[in-house]
Protein backbone atom coordinates (compact mmCIF):
# COMPACT_ATOMS: atom_id res chain seq x y z
CA UNK A 1 0.00 0.00 0.00
CA UNK A 2 1.24 3.39 -0.89
CA UNK A 3 2.19 5.90 1.81
CA UNK A 4 -0.45 8.40 0.58
CA UNK A 5 -3.19 5.84 0.88
CA UNK A 6 -2.14 4.98 4.45
CA UNK A 7 -2.28 8.66 5.40
CA UNK A 8 -5.75 9.06 3.86
CA UNK A 9 -7.09 6.04 5.73
CA UNK A 10 -5.65 7.33 9.02
CA UNK A 11 -7.29 10.72 8.49
CA UNK A 12 -10.66 9.08 7.76
CA UNK A 13 -10.41 6.95 10.91
CA UNK A 14 -9.46 9.97 13.02
CA UNK A 15 -12.39 12.00 11.69
CA UNK A 16 -14.76 9.10 12.40
CA UNK A 17 -13.51 8.85 16.00
CA UNK A 18 -13.97 12.60 16.53
CA UNK A 19 -17.53 12.46 15.13
CA UNK A 20 -18.47 9.52 17.38
CA UNK A 21 -16.94 11.26 20.43
CA UNK A 22 -18.81 14.48 19.71
CA UNK A 23 -22.05 12.57 19.30
CA UNK A 24 -21.62 10.83 22.68
CA UNK A 25 -20.72 14.12 24.32
CA UNK A 26 -23.71 15.98 22.87
CA UNK A 27 -26.31 13.25 23.37
CA UNK A 28 -24.97 11.99 26.69
CA UNK A 29 -25.35 15.38 28.47
CA UNK A 30 -29.10 15.89 28.07
CA UNK A 31 -29.83 12.30 29.12
CA UNK A 32 -28.04 12.87 32.45
CA UNK A 33 -29.81 16.22 32.97
CA UNK A 34 -33.17 14.62 32.30
CA UNK A 35 -32.43 12.00 34.92
CA UNK A 36 -31.64 14.72 37.49
CA UNK A 37 -34.74 16.69 36.61
CA UNK A 38 -36.86 13.58 36.93
CA UNK A 39 -35.37 12.90 40.36
CA UNK A 40 -35.98 16.48 41.59
CA UNK A 41 -39.49 16.44 40.22
CA UNK A 42 -40.34 13.20 41.97
CA UNK A 43 -38.74 14.13 45.33
CA UNK A 44 -41.45 13.94 47.99
CA UNK A 45 -41.52 16.51 50.80
CA UNK A 46 -42.71 15.45 54.22
CA UNK A 47 -44.53 17.43 56.90
CA UNK A 48 -43.00 17.33 60.38
CA UNK A 49 -45.23 18.64 63.22
CA UNK A 50 -43.40 20.63 65.94
CA UNK A 51 -44.05 20.19 69.66
CA UNK A 52 -43.44 23.06 72.11
CA UNK A 53 -42.63 22.24 75.73
CA UNK A 54 -42.54 24.89 78.46
CA UNK A 55 -39.32 24.57 80.48
CA UNK A 56 -37.61 26.65 83.15
CA UNK A 57 -34.06 27.70 83.99
CA UNK A 58 -32.06 30.06 86.18
CA UNK A 59 -28.94 32.18 86.11
CA UNK A 60 -26.44 32.25 88.96
CA UNK A 61 -27.57 34.54 91.80
CA UNK A 62 -26.06 38.01 91.89
CA UNK A 63 -24.81 38.87 95.39
CA UNK A 64 -23.54 42.44 95.57
CA UNK A 65 -23.83 45.85 97.24
CA UNK A 66 -25.95 48.84 96.23
CA UNK A 67 -24.50 52.13 97.42
CA UNK A 68 -26.94 54.90 98.31
CA UNK A 69 -24.86 57.25 96.12
CA UNK A 70 -24.25 55.22 92.99
CA UNK A 71 -26.58 52.23 93.31
CA UNK A 72 -25.85 49.11 91.29
CA UNK A 73 -26.08 48.46 87.55
CA UNK A 74 -25.46 45.35 85.46
CA UNK A 75 -26.44 43.79 82.15
CA UNK A 76 -27.40 40.12 81.88
CA UNK A 77 -28.39 37.91 78.96
CA UNK A 78 -30.07 34.52 78.63
CA UNK A 79 -28.85 31.96 76.11
CA UNK A 80 -32.23 30.24 75.68
CA UNK A 81 -34.46 31.12 72.73
CA UNK A 82 -38.24 31.54 72.77
CA UNK A 83 -38.38 33.07 76.26
CA UNK A 84 -41.87 33.17 77.72
CA UNK A 85 -41.04 35.32 80.75
CA UNK A 86 -38.16 36.34 83.02
CA UNK A 87 -38.58 36.70 86.81
CA UNK A 88 -36.33 39.01 88.85
CA UNK A 89 -36.45 38.53 92.64
CA UNK A 90 -34.56 40.96 94.86
CA UNK A 91 -33.87 40.23 98.56
CA UNK A 92 -31.94 42.17 101.21
CA UNK A 93 -31.47 42.71 104.93
CA UNK A 94 -31.32 46.20 106.42
CA UNK A 95 -28.45 46.08 108.92
CA UNK A 96 -28.59 49.70 110.12
CA UNK A 97 -32.19 50.17 111.26
CA UNK A 98 -32.46 51.37 114.86
CA UNK A 99 -33.76 48.50 117.06
CA UNK A 100 -35.21 46.96 113.95
CA UNK A 101 -38.01 49.49 113.61
CA UNK A 102 -36.75 52.97 112.85
CA UNK A 103 -34.87 54.08 109.76
CA UNK A 104 -35.76 51.17 107.51
CA UNK A 105 -34.30 51.27 103.98
CA UNK A 106 -36.21 51.05 100.71
CA UNK A 107 -34.76 49.39 97.63
CA UNK A 108 -35.85 49.90 94.03
CA UNK A 109 -35.35 47.59 91.07
CA UNK A 110 -35.57 48.74 87.44
CA UNK A 111 -35.39 46.25 84.55
CA UNK A 112 -35.07 47.42 80.95
CA UNK A 113 -35.67 44.78 78.27
CA UNK A 114 -33.63 44.54 75.05
CA UNK A 115 -36.44 46.29 73.15
CA UNK A 116 -36.51 49.22 75.59
CA UNK A 117 -39.51 48.40 77.81
CA UNK A 118 -39.06 49.38 81.47
CA UNK A 119 -40.37 47.49 84.52
CA UNK A 120 -39.79 48.80 88.04
CA UNK A 121 -40.85 48.29 91.64
CA UNK A 122 -39.69 49.25 95.14
CA UNK A 123 -40.22 47.97 98.69
CA UNK A 124 -39.22 48.83 102.24
CA UNK A 125 -37.58 46.51 104.74
CA UNK A 126 -40.10 44.99 107.15
CA UNK A 127 -39.92 45.79 110.86
CA UNK A 128 -38.07 43.57 113.35
CA UNK A 129 -36.74 41.16 110.71
CA UNK A 130 -35.39 44.14 108.73
CA UNK A 131 -35.66 42.05 105.59
CA UNK A 132 -37.08 43.17 102.31
CA UNK A 133 -38.00 41.58 98.98
CA UNK A 134 -39.72 42.32 95.70
CA UNK A 135 -40.42 40.45 92.46
CA UNK A 136 -40.74 41.73 88.89
CA UNK A 137 -42.19 39.47 86.19
CA UNK A 138 -41.17 40.47 82.67
CA UNK A 139 -43.36 38.90 79.95
CA UNK A 140 -41.57 38.20 76.69
CA UNK A 141 -43.49 35.94 74.29
CA UNK A 142 -46.60 33.84 74.15
CA UNK A 143 -46.40 30.27 72.86
CA UNK A 144 -44.90 30.19 69.33
CA UNK A 145 -47.17 29.30 66.43
CA UNK A 146 -47.42 25.56 65.82
CA UNK A 147 -46.45 25.56 62.17
CA UNK A 148 -45.01 22.30 60.79
CA UNK A 149 -41.64 21.92 59.10
CA UNK A 150 -41.62 20.90 55.44
CA UNK A 151 -38.49 18.90 54.55
CA UNK A 152 -37.20 15.98 52.48
CA UNK A 153 -35.97 13.91 55.40
CA UNK A 154 -35.44 13.78 59.17
CA UNK A 155 -31.96 15.28 59.02
CA UNK A 156 -33.10 18.33 57.07
CA UNK A 157 -36.07 18.77 59.42
CA UNK A 158 -33.75 18.76 62.45
CA UNK A 159 -31.55 21.40 60.83
CA UNK A 160 -34.55 23.63 60.08
CA UNK A 161 -35.73 23.24 63.67
CA UNK A 162 -32.67 25.23 64.82
CA UNK A 163 -33.09 27.98 62.22
CA UNK A 164 -34.08 31.56 63.20
CA UNK A 165 -37.68 30.83 62.17
CA UNK A 166 -38.05 28.58 65.23
CA UNK A 167 -35.67 30.38 67.58
CA UNK A 168 -36.86 33.88 68.44
CA UNK A 169 -37.11 36.01 71.54
CA UNK A 170 -34.33 37.83 73.37
CA UNK A 171 -31.71 35.11 72.92
CA UNK A 172 -28.32 36.41 74.10
CA UNK A 173 -29.58 40.00 74.21
CA UNK A 174 -28.98 42.26 77.20
CA UNK A 175 -31.43 43.06 79.99
CA UNK A 176 -30.30 46.14 81.95
CA UNK A 177 -30.68 45.94 85.74
CA UNK A 178 -30.51 48.93 88.10
CA UNK A 179 -30.82 48.74 91.89
CA UNK A 180 -30.95 51.83 94.07
CA UNK A 181 -31.23 52.39 97.83
CA UNK A 182 -33.15 55.04 99.74
CA UNK A 183 -31.73 54.83 103.27
CA UNK A 184 -34.10 55.42 106.15
CA UNK A 185 -31.47 56.02 108.81
CA UNK A 186 -32.37 58.82 111.24
CA UNK A 187 -30.29 61.90 110.40
CA UNK A 188 -28.88 59.84 107.55
CA UNK A 189 -28.07 62.88 105.47
CA UNK A 190 -26.28 64.55 108.36
CA UNK A 191 -24.57 61.47 109.79
CA UNK A 192 -24.37 59.09 106.84
CA UNK A 193 -23.68 55.92 108.79
CA UNK A 194 -25.77 53.80 106.40
CA UNK A 195 -23.82 53.46 103.14
CA UNK A 196 -26.34 51.26 101.38
CA UNK A 197 -27.30 47.59 101.38
CA UNK A 198 -26.09 44.17 100.39
CA UNK A 199 -28.60 42.28 98.26
CA UNK A 200 -29.25 39.04 96.42
CA UNK A 201 -30.82 39.10 92.96
CA UNK A 202 -32.21 35.84 91.54
CA UNK A 203 -33.04 35.59 87.84
CA UNK A 204 -35.22 32.71 86.68
CA UNK A 205 -36.96 32.24 83.36
CA UNK A 206 -39.39 30.12 81.39
CA UNK A 207 -38.96 29.26 77.73
CA UNK A 208 -40.51 27.11 75.01
CA UNK A 209 -38.39 24.21 73.75
CA UNK A 210 -39.07 23.01 70.20
CA UNK A 211 -38.83 19.36 69.16
CA UNK A 212 -40.10 17.28 66.27
CA UNK A 213 -43.31 15.45 67.11
CA UNK A 214 -43.04 11.66 67.37
CA UNK A 215 -46.29 11.48 65.40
Amino acid sequence: MKTGSKISIAIVVLVAILIIGASVSVHGGPKNLNKNKKKDKNTKLKEYPVDWTLKSGALSDINDFASKKTGFEKEISISKSNLQKVIFELKWTDDKAFIGRIGLDSLSLVVTTPDGKVYEDSAKSVKKAKEGSLIIDVPVNSMPMRRPIIAENDKEAEELLYSPAYNGGFIKRDFNIQISVDVGEILGKIRPRDKGNNFQLSVTYEYYYASLSED
